[in-house]
């Protein structure tokens, strides 16, 4: 396989071909027929004004979005477009209904408002990509890469735009969480070239929000090993094992023994989006003893929700292309094929080129995520080499401890103490606090003056 987006040629043909394409194809479900009138279970005192529908790419793909509009100034305030990961998982089924958005489902299947909702600064774009995820639709499943995926992103915003042109030239940010430290990224460059020369683009790309997210496994591997060997969670030989094969060959027999021992004999049952939170039963199952330890187990009361035949047709979900098994994160193999190589891919060169563009660039780490640690994130922002401006200090959060900051020349780095890998579900408050900023591109704040004792 070619190196990801590495030559400006085949940006060129893809986007000659893309923008073609675009232009000779209207055929888009009616955007004047997407509005959202409520949603079942919808508190009645909840005003949202939300839209939903598909954009058709092409006559075997059409791409599912649920459009959340601010809750004041909507005209106003900045489109953000929201990306999980996966890759293969939902961002209305996690992003929207479990993180950033207006509601949450409860046990009984309805919908409380959450208290701390994005909307309060952003219009909300949640889209489920690649194909095959959510509600987005594919007549035939054929195998989506990191390329792909990044010009279908790209050719569904041309596409939506033309239906809701009131976002054209408006402030435009994009965030997500985990593999979406590809989708991101990879979005944004093609978006960057797009715009090159031209002053005044109808996707006004200003800055990227990467939580938690996988851009080179390889570099920051080693500070997973170290991660899971701090807290306790392989022993001195396995962690030993991994430096001694894994740091030479990841393929090796020697690291893939050592990663065997780890997850069938040492870790344990441990939920490795927050490791002090105890773990969920499966997506299918929810088990009311973890509820009581747990208030994040919210994936089987969402999937439930939006497996719901009412909830479909308020979403204006196509009948004929439901799974009979809706999942959150799309099955392998049956509803979708991506490529495994991608995953191995490192997307750093891309963000070099997004900080010489001058894009605000923010990545956060919550601490006690085990599926993307900290320290991983840490080895990749290092392997940038980029000049340090304000070394690691701390910042708080309603004169509390809220994580650490270190600001490099082109991108700033947070660190938000005790949250999981969903940083905005685990510490909402926190993470809204940290949206602000971002978009304000001003850092959190930094400790209370210290308090003298006076004689």
């Amino acid at each position: 396989m070619a190196k990801l987006m590495s030559s400006n040629a085949f940006h060129l043909l893809l986007l000659s071909s893309l923008m073609s394409f675009v232009a000779a194809t209207t055929s888009i479900d009616d955007a004047a027929n997407a509005k959202i009138t409520t949603l079942p279970g919808q508190p009645k005192d909840a005003s949202v004004a939300q839209y939903s529908g598909y954009v058709r790419i092409n006559e075997k793909k059409k791409m599912f979005y649920w459009l959340v509009e601010a809750a004041s100034d909507a005209d106003s305030k900045p489109l953000l477009l929201w990306l999980n990961g996966g890759p293969g998982c939902s961002s209305i089924g996690y992003g929207a209904f479990q993180e950033i958005g207006p509601f949450q489902v409860l046990p009984n299947g309805e919908l409380a408002k959450r208290q701390i909702s994005w909307d309060t600064e952003a219009n909300l774009l949640f889209l489920d990509s690649p194909f095959g995820v959510g509600y987005s639709v594919r007549s035939v499943v054929e195998e989506d890469g990191d390329n792909s995926t990044a010009m279908d992103n790209f050719a569904f915003l041309n596409k939506w735009l033309e239906f809701f042109p009131k976002f054209k030239y408006r402030d435009f940010y994009i965030a997500g969480e985990s593999y979406a430290g590809h989708f991101i990224p990879q979005l944004a460059q093609v978006i960057v070239n797009q715009n090159k020369g031209i002053a005044r683009p109808v996707i006004n790309l200003k800055g990227l929000l990467l939580g938690n997210p996988t851009l080179d496994r390889p570099t920051g591997d080693p500070g997973r090993w170290e991660f899971y060997w701090v807290h306790g969670l392989i022993s001195d030989a396995t962690y030993e094992n991994m430096r001694k094969f894994c740091s030479v060959d990841r393929a090796s027999e020697g690291c893939k023994n050592a990663w065997q021992e780890a997850y069938n004999n040492e870790i344990g049952v441990v939920n490795i989006y927050n490791m002090y939170a105890r773990p969920c039963e499966n997506n299918t199952t929810q088990d009311l003893m973890y509820r009581g330890g747990n208030e994040f187990c919210l994936e089987a009361d969402t999937v439930n929700y939006l497996k719901r035949k009412e909830v479909q047709e308020s979403f204006h979900v196509d009948p004929s292309h439901i799974p009979f098994n809706y999942t959150l994160c799309s099955e392998p193999g049956v509803n979708l094929k991506y490529s495994r190589s991608d995953g191995e891919t490192s997307v750093l060169p891309i963000l070099k080129e997004l900080i010489e563009a001058r894009l605000r660039i923010w990545i956060y780490s919550g601490t006690t995520d085990i599926a993307v640690p900290l320290p991983m994130t840490r080895r990749n922002i290092a392997a940038l080499k980029l000049k340090v401006q304000e070394k690691w200090y701390p910042w708080y959060h309603r004169d509390q401890l809220g994580g650490w900051i270190e600001i490099y020349e082109g991108l700033m780095f947070v660190a938000v103490m005790g949250a999981g890998h969903e940083v905005p579900m685990y510490l909402p408050s926190q993470a809204h606090t940290m949206f602000q900023s971002f978009l304000s591109n001003a850092p959190m704040s930094e400790p209370p003056p210290k308090q003298t004792n006076s004689t």
